[in-house]
Parts: C-alpha cells; sequence; structure tokens
C-alpha cells in the first residue's frame, strides 16, 4: 500500500436510480483529493475538491453523482468509485445501477424550432392545418418565413362518386382560409390527381427543384408510415430527393392516422386555437369525419409526454439530411419499431470478405439484415472475384453498404485490411461470406463493450462442414458448438480457439495492434488475436450468436501455415516457458483428472442409487400391478357368473316365446276356420240370387211355405 493510501477514506452510503451518495474522509492534514469514476475499467469522470459538501466533521465531507442519462438505458453499470491519488477503492464500491428514463426515447421537454427558413408539404388541402397547423402559427409569429406547398388537386376527397365542378375551387379556398389564420400566405398548388403521388413521375424532379430554388432550413412532412397512400408517398419521396439533395437541412415527419414514435415535441398550447380556427374551415371534409376533434385530441394526448406544463402537444420525428443522405428510407422504419434502448447506439463496421460464391454471400448478408442492432456499416470487400453488384442492389435499401473491388485476387489478409482502412465504426467485426451471425449478435456485443468498458470481446459460435457438390454447398454434420474457451493467452499460442466472425474490438485496438499479416494465407486471423493480446484481454460471452462453416474440402495446406504460426511465435517458447508451461499444463490435467474421478466417482454412485431406485420403483409397480390384476380377475369371475345366470334365464324365455308362438299359431288356424264357416251361408245366398231368377225364387218359397 502506497503513502497515500492511508491518508484518505471513503464509503458509499446509498444509490437511487441515478444518483449515487457518499462520503471521503481525510485523515491528516493533507491536500484534497479527487475521487475517479469508473465504468468497468474505464474513467469516466472526476469528482473534484470543489465538489464536496462539508460536514459538522471538519475532515468528512459528502458527495451526491448524478448518473450520466447515457448510462439510464435500461441496462446494467458497474460504477466503481476510488480515491484518485491511491486507486483504492470506496467502501462499498462498485455499485450497479440499472435504469431507464422515459427522456432516453421520449422527450421529457418541449423543443422550439422558430428561427428557421420552412417548407411544409401537404398531400392534401388541409393536412397543413390537421398535421402541422400549431407549429406553422408559431413559426409565423415568430416571424419565420413560411411556404406551403399542397400536392394534389384533392378531388377524392369527397364520399360521394359526383365530384361536382368546383369542389377543387372549394378545396383551394379552404386551404387558402384556413393558412390565413396560421399567418401563412405563401402557398403553392400543384395539382397532382389524388391519390397517385406513388407512381407520379415527375414528383422527385419537382421536389428537387424546390428545394434547390428555395433552400428551406426546415421541412414538415407526413411519415413515411402513414396509412394514406399520399401521406405515405410524400415522406417516401422526400426521403429519396434528400439523398441528392446537398444542402444541409432538418424534417420533421407528422403522423394523423397513426401512431408516431417522436424525438421531439413541440407546445402549441398557446396557438391551439387558431389550430382549431383553422381545422374548422375545411367544412368540405369535416362532413367526413370530425377531424379538428380527432387531431386537438392527439396533441393533448402527447402533452402526456412532456414534463412541464403544456396542455397540446404536436409530436415530430426530426431527421437531418446527413442521416437521410446515409440510409434509405428503411432506417426510418428500424427508427419506428426497433426498441427504444436501441437508439442512437455507436456504430459498428461489419468487414465481408467473399470471392467467388455469390449464393454464400447472400446468405451471409441476409444475416446482417435481420440483426436487430440498429447502426451497423457493412464494408463488402470483392477479393478479384466475380461481379457481386447484382446480389449488392438487391440489399443496398436495408444495408448501408461500402464496396471495395480488388482488380486482382490478393489474399485473405489483404482484404481484411482493405476493410479496415474504409471502416468508420467505433466497434468492428468481421463476418466471411460463409460465415452467419444470428439476429442478436451484434447487439448482445456491443452491449457488453458498452457496459463494461472492454475493448474485446467474443461470443461463441456453432460450427458446421459443408462440402461442395456440382456447385452447390451442402451441409455434411449437423450443427455442433465450436469450442466455446474462456480467454487462455497461453494457450492461444498452442491454437486458435477463437473464430474471427465471434470477436469485436474497440477501433483504437485495431489502431494499434496495427494490420494483418499479409505474408500469411491463412490463420490471420490467429496471428491477429496472438498481436493483440499483448495490449487487451479480450472478454467472452458464453453464448452462441454466429454460425462458423468449414468445408470438407480443404482449400489450404493449414499443416503447413500452422508450421508457420509456431515458427513466427517461436521466441515464445523457451525452456522456461515450456518448463512453466508444462508443469500449468501437467497441474491442470492433474486437477482435471482428480475432477474426473469425482464426478466419474459420484456418477458410479448416482448410477447405483438411481438403478437401486428403479429396482425399488419397478418392484413395487409390480406389486401393484398383481394387486390390481387380482381385484380385475375376482370381478371378471362375479361377471362371468352373472352372465350365466342371465343366460339361463334368456334360454328359459326363449323356450316359453316358442310355445306360445305355438300356441298363437293354432289360434290363428281355428280363427280362419270360424270365419269360412261365418261366411260360407251368405257367399251360397249370394249365388242363388245371382243364378235362380226372382220369379222362380218367390214360386220356390211359397212351395217350401206351403210343404211346411
Amino acid at each position: 500500500m502506497n503513502e497515500n493510501t492511508s491518508r484518505f477514506a471513503g464509503y458509499i452510503e446509498s444509490y437511487h436510480h441515478d444518483t449515487v451518495v457518499g462520503y471521503m474522509t481525510k485523515r491528516d492534514e493533507t491536500k484534497d483529493a479527487n475521487i475517479a469514476v469508473f465504468v468497468g475499467e474505464t474513467q469516466i469522470d472526476t469528482i473534484l475538491p470543489q465538489q464536496l459538501m462539508a460536514t459538522e466533521d471538519d475532515n468528512r465531507y459528502c458527495f451526491i453523482y448524478k448518473i450520466s442519462p447515457r448510462y439510464l438505458d435500461g441496462q446494467a453499470y458497474t460504477f466503481d468509485f476510488r480515491i484518485a491519488e491511491s486507486n483504492e477503492a470506496l467502501a462499498d464500491s462498485p455499485v450497479t445501477v440499472q435504469w431507464l428514463y422515459e427522456s432516453q426515447y421520449m422527450p421529457f421537454a418541449t423543443t422550439d424550432l422558430t428561427g428557421q427558413r420552412v417548407l411544409a408539404l401537404a398531400p392534401h388541402h388541409d393536412d397543413e392545418s390537421f398535421g402541422c397547423g400549431g407549429a406553422l402559427a408559431l413559426h409565423r409569429l415568430a416571424g419565420d418565413e413560411v411556404k406551403v406547398v399542397i400536392l394534389t388537386d384533392g378531388s377524392k376527397g369527397q364520399m360521394t362518386q359526383h365530384i361536382s365542378a368546383d369542389y377543387i375551387e372549394t378545396r383551394k379556398d379552404e386551404a387558402r382560409r384556413a393558412c390565413a389564420v396560421l399567418g401563412v400566405t405563401n402557398i403553392e398548388f400543384w395539382g397532382i390527381p389524388d391519390r397517385t403521388l406513388t407512381h407520379d413521375d415527375d414528383l422527385d424532379d419537382r421536389l428537387l427543384a424546390l428545394l434547390n430554388h428555395y433552400q428551406p432550413d426546415l421541412i414538415y412532412a407526413p411519415s413515411p408510415l402513414e396509412y394514406h397512400p399520399d401521406h405515405q408517398a410524400t415522406g417516401r419521396r422526400l426521403w429519396r430527393v434528400m439523398q441528392d439533395y446537398r444542402l444541409d437541412v432538418d424534417v420533421a415527419f407528422w403522423s394523423v392516422n397513426r401512431p408516431l414514435k417522436h424525438n421531439i415535441a413541440i407546445d402549441i398550447t398557446s396557438v391551439v386555437e387558431q389550430k382549431r380556427t383553422a381545422c374548422d374551415i375545411y367544412v368540405s371534409q369535416l362532413q367526413n369525419h370530425p377531424y379538428t376533434d380527432a387531431c386537438l385530441g392527439l396533441n393533448r394526448f402527447y402533452s402526456l409526454s412532456v414534463s412541464n406544463h403544456s396542455d397540446y402537444v404536436e409530436p415530430y420525428m426530426l431527421i437531418s439530411s446527413q442521416t437521410m443522405r446515409r440510409y434509405p428510407v428503411e432506417h426510418f422504419t428500424l427508427q419506428q419499431f426497433l426498441p427504444e434502448t436501441m437508439a442512437e447506439k455507436p456504430l459498428v463496421s461489419i468487414i465481408v470478405r467473399t470471392q467467388n460464391r455469390p449464393a454464400l454471400l447472400r446468405e451471409a448478408l441476409s444475416s446482417l439484415v435481420t440483426q436487430s442492432y440498429p447502426n451497423i456499416e457493412v464494408v463488402v470487400v470483392n477479393d478479384g472475384g466475380e461481379d457481386i453488384r447484382a446480389i449488392l442492389e438487391t440489399l443496398d435499401h436495408v444495408l448501408h453498404l461500402r464496396v471495395i473491388h480488388h482488380d486482382e485476387q490478393k489474399g485473405r489478409s489483404a482484404a481484411a485490411n482493405s476493410g479496415l482502412y474504409a471502416a468508420t465504426g467505433k466497434y468492428i467485426g468481421f463476418l466471411d461470406d460463409d460465415d452467419l451471425l444470428h439476429p442478436h449478435h451484434i447487439a448482445t456485443l456491443v452491449a457488453y463493450l458498452e457496459a463494461t468498458g472492454a475493448r474485446a470481446v467474443y461470443s461463441d459460435c456453432a460450427a458446421i462442414q459443408y462440402h461442395i457438390e456440382a456447385g452447390e454447398y451442402a451441409p455434411v454434420d449437423r450443427i455442433n458448438p465450436y469450442k466455446g474457451i474462456d480467454f487462455d493467452h497461453e494457450r492461444l499460442f498452442f491454437e486458435n480457439y477463437i473464430p474471427l466472425i465471434t470477436m469485436l474490438i474497440h477501433r483504437d485496438v485495431y489502431d494499434l495492434v496495427g494490420d494483418f499479416d499479409e505474408t500469411l494465407e491463412v490463420f490471420e486471423d490467429w496471428d491477429y488475436w496472438l498481436r493483440l493480446s499483448e495490449h487487451v484481454r479480450p472478454q467472452r460471452i458464453p453464448q452462441i450468436t454466429a454460425e462458423y462453416r468449414f468445408f470438407k474440402e480443404p482449400s489450404h495446406n493449414f499443416k503447413k501455415w500452422r508450421q508457420v504460426i509456431y515458427e513466427k511465435y517461436r521466441d515464445h517458447w523457451t525452456i522456461s516457458t515450456l518448463i512453466e508451461q508444462t508443469g500449468e499444463q501437467i497441474a491442470k490435467i492433474e486437477r482435471d483428472q482428480a475432477q474426473y474421478h469425482k464426478r466419474v466417482q459420484t456418477s458410479r454412485i448416482k448410477t447405483q442409487q438411481m438403478f437401486e431406485d428403479q429396482r425399488i420403483k419397478i418392484q413395487q409397480m409390480l406389486e401393484d400391478q398383481q394387486r390390481i390384476s387380482a381385484v380385475y380377475q375376482e370381478r371378471v369371475n362375479q361377471l362371468q357368473e352373472a352372465l350365466a345366470q342371465k343366460q339361463s334365464v334368456i334360454t328359459k324365455m326363449q323356450a316359453e316365446l316358442a310355445r306360445l308362438a305355438t300356441q298363437f299359431h293354432a289360434v290363428e288356424l281355428e280363427s280362419l276356420h270360424l270365419q269360412h264357416a261365418v261366411h260360407r251361408p251368405k257367399l251360397l245366398q249370394g249365388i242363388y240370387r245371382s243364378l235362380v231368377p226372382y220369379s222362380l225364387r218367390v214360386w220356390l218359397r211359397r212351395k217350401l211355405n206351403a210343404e211346411s
């Protein structure tokens, strides 16, 4: 312990959300001390003596440290407070802070954008009032020059099939009167047919000409994600035009029919009645929907997002022309839908080396498209291979691409160096064309580097072997975890256990280590890690975040180049080093062997116990089964006996039924005989009447009567 260590003492009393409270005591009459604040191993701040507050004890001082909003993004950060002179940590330090303020992704205070030359693009007559009417009124009150351009003729704004001849003029008149209420008199009507902005051929040229002529400082326009096709087209085509516009300008995107994640809020409370009056002028549209109430309701709702007293707020997503020139319009979508804490993260450069493997290159780049991390620069180095422009053109709208083409093959190291020279990110990583990154690979590594202050970090990866068949790449084996070893400097001299795709390095480290060795055909990454490890100690995240692919058909003489690496670092292999490493390895082997035997013995005991438990369980199950079987058998016997009794009853009933059937048949025959006996006299009488004449029948009747 040095001399200064005993002069000061301190401790952390408490911490809450974004505030750390602590004390420092001077143990003698000496100069004042600073308190160094670290995040991980990186010093981020210093608490100076003049920031310490005296207490009743003359030698005891209090400090209240406010955590920077940079570290209040929901992730865990470790803050270490040390006495600067001795590097001695305060008692109860470090402390871990994990807090998220809404202000990280939603403005807590309103913004004043006045004092600029303003252009407002309105797809229809009324959008300038509904979307940004409050802001335009504030600009005019501040004396700002404001120009409104209404792009379409508004002819489809009437819900009925028939559009009267003066309907378009009515809408123009409403727009003039509404803008006058807002204080705007500079209005242009472009008259493009309603609902055709998506495919209007001249719109981009007209917008670019307007920007070059008017040269605004600030543009108000609808969000590219609005539901109405004309609103969406206005935002998207303005973004496209901005990529060719060379002057710097900010664009404030508004939304009226889709929720907007915003980064600024404008307090329009003082001019809300002007906005209300301007909106109410659009009678032709209010017949379709109560737009005034809806828009002011949104403005009232968004006032909840600010901490100062504001009754009505217009939200905007403010984006600079530099950002719009750098990224495609899909960047706006990412900003809207990625988790809030991912916004405004440091730029990461991923270098992709490729040569004559277009199918694999497309897969590799597609894995970058799916990254959850939003701020990525992709540097593609084509090392003398076939033309890959067709592949890149299909992805340049979703990736920030930089392309380097070598006229002839220069090798893996030269390609890596070309990528390094072109990379501009704070962090740099690699993805060769035959590998893949999982969606959260970059986000995981960046989060670790930012939270800890480490300079290099690597993750684990899965490995899968491929072979080439008829020009196609086919997997040979299933995916398996690849190594996964905590950083071991000595082991790195023996083998490379860190695949290139798993490492993410701070730019300063690459500047410190220098270029890749271009004399190496392969193992250039291994050589780089050996040189890098002389300056920083890479940290490992034991999580699989990438897929490392290797081929059954080797493309290089790996044995030869492994010998080259060993020869390059032969000075490391001194007798003393070998003895030391051998001793360490023997000790490690003995420890591993002892642990192995212990695990085997433990496993044997567990296995025996498991078998015994299983035997007892099976025996119990058999006994239970036998008891259950006996119960079932007894029940079956009872049922069989009951069935036999029922069968006997059924047999007797069947016999009785047969006897009754015989009797019934006999009765039925007797009945028929009786019926015949009853009907025979009547039948004979009918025949007698039909065959014997009436006069003869009378004579016979008299004759019989006389004889009787």
